[in-house]
């Protein structure tokens, strides 16, 4: 009983695994116990092979759920089991690593479609779980690079019409800016001659303002001297009246004398002989007094001409005097007139002169904005690549 009872609890150690080798019992009556021993040392046979042969397959088991862990499965158990519940587990787990390659392979020739960019491509297999969420993550993917593709689409479309127009209106800005350069340049030249021509007219009319400051020095002194004219002439004037005076004395003398030349020749006639030489006196006294008289005719008259001529010279220097005041005033008015050009065109040049500092800044603004076309094209062309390419790349995509 007792080699029975060792014999049994090491066999349970050996199916528990805690022992590798389990012994068969030594019994050696001719008795039942003989008969139990025979009984439990071929079950322990039986069950011994049928126990290493289960573990073999349980080793197999655990290689191939380790390759599933890896990631791998192409491999399967290929070994069998006497024992029917393993035997099933491992008929399940052969089962689950093919519907799992084949559902795999599936999702892997879902994805070789998307990497040669074909998004049309879905999944379609019925399943649960974490693979139906695989599953639904690869269509959604594959959805979701559709709309990505599709709005690159519409954005490459879009950018590649944007780019043309701006490539159009970038060349029409070319021609334009290169127009303007073109206009700006013979601007700045019409401007330059415009300029001179304002210098010079400035110091023209400086020119003018300094002979017209001299034209009225010369007329004032002009007016000096008909006014010392005037007054000479008035000198003349009352020395005229004196001389009028003197000879109108000279006059009566000479009409005294002939009276008395006469009276003379009356009392020397009376005197008969003693009379003739006092007679002889007498007429040319009276001779004296008629030519005195005719010579303060005369002189009269030439004193009467010169009154006159001084008359008239007195009238014209007054409007001679009236002509320099007249002139002065013109003058004065058209110095101020010419001052105003003065400062007019001076304000003229300082304004050309701003307008050609404006021209030269607008100059080099519209160079820059050549430069900064050119650029524009650069960037508008490598664009219109880009949006080719865009296009290009969406096109050969099916979505």
């Amino acid at each position: 009983i007792l080699i029975l009872q060792t014999g049994i609890v090491d066999f349970f150690e050996y199916l528990k695994g805690n022992k590798s080798t389990v012994s068969k019992l030594e019994i050696n009556t001719q008795d039942e116990f003989k008969t139990m021993a025979d009984e439990i040392n071929h079950g322990i046979d039986d069950l011994k092979v049928s126990f290493e042969n289960d573990k073999v397959v349980i080793k197999d088991v655990t290689t191939v759920v380790n390759e599933i862990i890896d990631g791998s499965l192409q491999d399967k158990i290929t070994t069998s089991s006497n024992n029917k519940s393993i035997q099933e587990l491992v008929e399940v787990i052969n089962n689950m690593t093919t519907s799992l390659q084949q559902t795999i392979n599936h999702c892997l020739s879902v994805l070789t479609s998307y990497q040669n960019n074909d998004y049309t491509v879905k999944t379609n297999i019925q399943c649960k779980g974490e693979i139906k969420e695989l599953m639904s993550g690869i269509d959604k993917l594959g959805s979701n690079v559709t709309v990505m593709l599709t709005d690159n689409q519409a954005t490459g479309d879009t950018l590649q019409t944007s780019s043309n127009s701006l490539l159009s209106k970038v060349d029409s800005l070319n021609v334009s800016s290169n127009k303007a350069a073109e206009s700006l340049d013979k601007t700045v030249e019409s401007i330059e001659n415009i300029t001179n021509t304002i210098s010079s007219n400035t110091k023209n009319v400086a020119k003018i303002s300094n002979y017209a400051t001299e034209l009225t020095g010369s007329t004032l002194r002009g007016q000096d001297m008909a006014n010392d004219t005037t007054r000479a002439m008035d000198d003349i004037s009352q020395e005229v009246n004196a001389i009028n005076e003197a000879i109108t004395v000279i006059d009566q003398i000479a009409f005294q004398t002939n009276i008395l030349s006469l009276n003379a020749a009356v009392e020397a006639a009376t005197a008969g002989e003693s009379g003739k030489g006092f007679a002889v006196v007498a007429q040319e006294v009276r001779n004296l007094a008629s030519r005195s008289a005719e010579a303060a005719n005369e002189i009269k008259n030439l004193v009467e001409s010169a009154t006159n001529k001084t008359v008239n010279g007195k009238k014209i220097t007054d409007d001679m005097i009236s002509g320099y005041e007249d002139l002065s005033n013109t003058i004065t008015k058209t110095l101020d007139l010419v001052s105003k050009i003065e400062e007019t065109s001076r304000d003229q040049e300082e304004g050309i002169h701003q307008i050609n500092d404006a021209i030269s800044e607008l100059d080099v603004q519209t160079k820059n904005n050549q430069e900064i076309a050119t650029d524009t094209k650069i960037i508008a062309k490598e664009t219109q690549n880009i949006s080719n390419k865009i296009v290009s790349d969406t096109n050969s995509k099916k979505f």
